[in-house]
């Protein structure tokens, strides 16, 4: 870049928001990189100048709806029971599963009718289903139902595009007795 053009960047600015320089003006009359770059300088504010608008929230949300969900099986990180070196659950423990940037911490609870699932999604804007009943989620993620037996506790969150099954305890139990 030549010195010239150097003392005169600043003013390519001026001369785009209006301001006149003849200086500049003659300097335009023979450099084609310093038009070049008045063209982009013009170019630039032009965009900013476009509008924009929100869209409507309805239209947004039908707009998602077209994008298909990632779906995916989230797997056993850890559980109390690993640490209890219990065989089989018997009472109260917590799971961890996690996968694609995601953990759900579960607890399992033995009650009366079987046992009690709690977790927690990311957020209330999730939703959770277990056995193709949908599951009352919470403004802060939070949900819980009561299912029969540990190999009917699987379950899917949805939310942020995706869909994340959660093994049954039995299952996901299973699968870290063959890992090891």
């Amino acid at each position: 870049m030549k010195r010239e053009c150097e003392d005169i960047r600043d003013e390519l600015v001026l001369l785009v928001e209006g301001q006149e320089n003849p200086r500049v003006g003659a300097h335009l009359e023979t450099c084609e990189d310093c038009r070049c770059r008045l063209e982009q300088l013009r170019y630039m504010l032009s965009a900013l100048k476009v509008q924009s608008f929100e869209a409507p929230p309805d239209l947004v949300l039908e707009a998602k709806s077209l994008i298909p969900n990632r779906s995916f099986r989230l797997s056993l990180i850890r559980t109390s029971l690993q640490t209890a070196t219990a065989r089989a659950p018997s009472q109260d423990f917590q799971a961890v599963y996690g996968g694609e940037g995601l953990e759900v911490r579960v607890m399992y609870s033995k009650v009366d009718a079987g046992w009690e699932v709690m977790g927690k999604a990311p957020s209330g804007d999730w939703q959770a289903e277990n056995e193709a009943s949908l599951i009352e989620v919470d403004q802060q993620g939070r949900f819980h139902f009561v299912i029969g037996s540990l190999d009917q506790t699987a379950f899917t969150i949805t939310g942020d595009g995706r869909v994340c099954d959660i093994p049954s305890v039995s299952e996901a139990i299973d699968g870290l007795r063959s890992d090891s």
